[in-house]
């Protein structure tokens, strides 16, 4: 399995990591959760890649603009702003300046932190989940030890992408025209939650508990979704400090008592979330439709494009449109010979989603049974 996975990424990689030869200057972009910002050549480079502009045809919220018509913003989106957010965090709670090498690995970290997703973000994770042992080889260095325990499935793939070897030539390429140094293996580690060896506090600002990913998440999808929560980012910013950690020889970034009411901010603005956009019930029944598709497609082993579907590697080679586009015609027979996986489609292009009938407590049920009752069954061929 980890064979098989390493050489499909790398040959993904050959388009995700391709350029057009040039070289881009510094970039201002006018950002409606942090404002107007200036991006460096260096990461205009990487904005400008296929692995960072597909993340433009993903939208960040999964299917929630289904029920919020709204929010539409994206991964790319989402991406440019945790950038934003890395860097205000570690010039002023680890005073490392601009161009210091550390504030140059956590800003690429936070702009490819999501490169891993599939269609409709979390969502594709939720699909792998149905396929048992998915996971299970690909995680594991030769000693048997987990590479990346604390990572999620799309951090995982995103550490993976980076290893390859169109990624460690592009990075090459990168640091000798810009004068950088950065390692596209230890973006990976921060990116999976391994953290940077000598610099633990460092890599939590990007993927820790008040990280730049929940600050931005946050602020964005309360935005476009219409949901208003309360989060004073300044005061946060301003109330966190690096502290020595009692029980190990690592540094951690801890919160001043001044800044309690900020941190609770998040922790009631992603329940708010939560309960009224991301567990909407109709954005659940339409994520459900989209995970009886994935599953169809992982049980025939063919996509939407006639191609191999077998693991996540597949699904990179898809966007959010893939399984939208039917709206205006009924799947071709040619590119999906699965009479049933065209049919699923034509009832996510059409908002046609299935309607709760039935209300089961988890207690009277155990675990297999009740897996098996959430999977979407439509008795229609």
């Amino acid at each position: 399995m980890a064979t098989t996975w390493t050489r499909k990424l790398s040959k993904l990689g050959e388009s995700l990591f391709r350029r057009d030869g040039h070289w881009p200057q510094e970039k201002i972009v006018h950002d409606s959760v942090w404002g107007t910002r200036t991006f460096e050549g260096w990461e205009v480079a990487i904005m400008d890649l296929p692995l960072l502009q597909r993340l433009r045809s993903i939208h960040q919220t999964s299917l929630a603009y289904l029920t919020f018509p709204t929010a539409l913003h994206t991964r790319f989106d989402h991406s440019l702003g945790v950038c934003s957010g890395t860097k205000e965090l570690v010039s002023q709670v680890l005073g490392h300046a601009k161009g210091d090498p550390l504030h140059n690995e956590l800003s690429a970290a936070a702009l490819l932190h999501d490169i891993g997703h599939g269609p409709f973000s979390h969502l594709s994770e939720e699909a792998y989940a149905a396929k048992q042992g998915l996971f299970a080889d690909l995680t594991y260095t030769d000693q048997k030890e987990a590479a990346y325990p604390r990572g999620a499935p799309h951090e995982v793939i995103g550490a993976l992408l980076l290893d390859t070897g169109p990624a460690k030539r592009f990075f090459e390429e990168l640091n000798e025209h810009y004068g950088t140094d950065l390692n596209p293996r230890r973006i990976g580690n921060v990116i999976a939650g391994n953290g940077i060896e000598g610099h633990f506090e460092g890599s939590t600002l990007v993927n820790g508990p008040f990280d730049a990913d929940k600050i931005d998440y946050l602020r964005r999808d309360s935005l476009f979704s219409g949901v208003p929560i309360a989060l004073d980012v300044d005061r946060l910013v301003h109330a966190l400090r690096v502290k020595p950690d009692g029980n190990s020889d690592r540094r951690l970034v801890a919160i001043k008592m001044q800044g309690v009411v900020s941190a609770e901010q998040i922790l009631f603005g992603k329940a708010t979330l939560y309960s009224t956009v991301f567990h909407h019930h109709k954005v659940r029944a339409a994520e459900c439709l989209f995970k009886a598709i994935t599953e169809r497609m992982f049980e025939t082993g063919i996509g939407i494009d006639g191609l191999p579907f077998e693991d996540p590697a597949d699904m990179l080679r898809l966007v959010d449109s893939d399984f939208t586009r039917w709206v205006a015609r009924t799947p071709d027979p040619g590119v999906i010979p699965d009479r049933r996986t065209r049919h699923l489609l034509d009832l996510l292009a059409r908002r046609d989603l299935p309607v709760r009938i039935l209300w089961i407590s988890t207690q009277s049920l155990d675990g297999p049974s009740l897996q098996e009752l959430f999977r979407y069954r439509d008795p229609s061929p």
